[in-house]
């Protein structure tokens, strides 16, 4: 996705005029999210439209760039391409560089500008900004610091009318940058990430809704499993597998796992909830730490830690799967029991094909 890649290799690579629902961080599903850096074509972007055809319930953003950015002039080429993209759901981004934060904020809100001339009516509702800062201790153009900088220009892009942003700094980042984009991309890089790189250094990503973070990886030799890809699932909302290699810019063409990465993110989702509730006085009560874990054979090799956040809270879970529900005492208010009787801290259960309420009853001072 780097802009540097598209220059050295010279390659050319929604909801304004369109009435299909956008959803982007906050969508129950892992959906694909696809740097399409291919110029227009039925062979290149087809597979593309056929593929959400195929499987409408499964969110799918591409990331297009027609030159380096916008460009200067409309391409009817593109313009078509996006409109077809958007007739079946794609959602469509457009791409702007933003030089590690380097760039001045009014050249990257000019492109901004010209994505909107040029391709929002015909269906372009989000910008990527490549090329995104990671380092805390990083100095942006005009002094501001990187979540200001990037902050910046969100507020900016939905004042243009565009519903969604990404920031691809490719690599591990910073809490603070959470928020300031709507989807961080993680991991940009050859091979498979590890669950410990998509759950973040400490694991200080599971304290987040997963559809902050994204990952594209790159030179996968072989067709994925379901496990690989639904296990990587459970941490990111968004993801990406080729086998394009670096060297010749992986994101040139469509990747020909796509319709496969679909089929098994093609499961429904559900949201679990978790309350908490003193027993003293039957009322809730709030800021109690509860830790969901899976077994074996889902996200991990082992039981693993997919979502730690504090009640009440709510959690997209995947219909079917195995979840182990733990709350966390605190001080003088202590953990007594579930819902359903049991006492045990340790609840599993198996996500159901609704939206449930799982109760935590807490005794002591709470």
């Amino acid at each position: 996705m780097s802009r540097r890649l598209v220059a050295i290799l010279s390659v050319v690579f929604l909801l304004a005029a369109s009435s299909v629902m956008v959803v982007f961080a906050n969508h129950p599903n892992t959906g694909i999210v696809e740097p399409l850096y291919s110029y227009p074509s039925e062979g290149a972007w087809n597979p593309v439209k056929d593929a959400k055809r195929n499987y409408p319930n499964v969110p799918l953003a591409v990331i297009i760039n027609p030159a380096n950015g916008p460009g200067t002039c409309c391409d009817k080429n593109y313009q078509a391409g996006i409109s077809q993209l958007r007739s079946v759901g794609v959602i469509v981004l457009g791409y702007v560089y933003t030089s590690y934060c380097g760039r001045p904020i009014a050249q990257v809100e000019s492109d901004i500008d010209t994505w909107k001339t040029l391709y929002q009516k015909n269906g372009t509702v989000g910008i990527a900004f490549d090329e995104m800062a990671y380092a805390a201790e990083a100095t942006c153009t005009g002094g501001l610091s990187v979540q200001a900088y990037y902050s910046t220009l969100t507020r900016y892009a939905k004042s243009d009318g565009f519903k969604i942003t990404l920031g691809n700094p490719g690599v591990e980042t910073q809490l603070g940058l959470v928020g300031s984009v709507d989807t961080v991309n993680i991991y940009e890089g050859a091979g498979l990430p590890t669950n410990a790189t998509l759950a973040g250094s400490l694991g200080w990503h599971l304290g987040y809704d997963k559809g902050n973070f994204s990952f594209v990886a790159y030179n996968i030799e072989s067709t994925p499993s379901r496990a690989d890809v639904a296990g990587r699932s459970a941490f990111v909302g968004w993801l990406y597998l080729t086998p394009g290699v670096f060297s010749q810019n992986p994101w040139a063409q469509p990747s020909p796992y796509l319709t496969t990465l679909l089929s098994y993110l093609n499961t429904p989702s559900v949201k679990l909830r978790i309350q908490s509730v003193s027993t003293a006085n039957n009322q809730q009560v709030s800021g109690y730490r509860v830790m969901i874990y899976q077994p074996s054979g889902v996200a991990c090799s082992f039981t693993c830690l997919v979502r730690a956040g504090f009640t009440p809270l709510a959690y997209n879970a995947t219909v079917g799967w195995t979840y182990t529900l733990n709350p966390q005492s605190y001080g003088a208010c202590t953990f007594d029991h579930w819902d359903d009787g049991t006492t045990s801290l340790f609840r599993t259960i198996v996500a159901p094909s609704l939206d449930t309420t799982y109760i935590a009853y807490y005794s002591g001072t709470c």
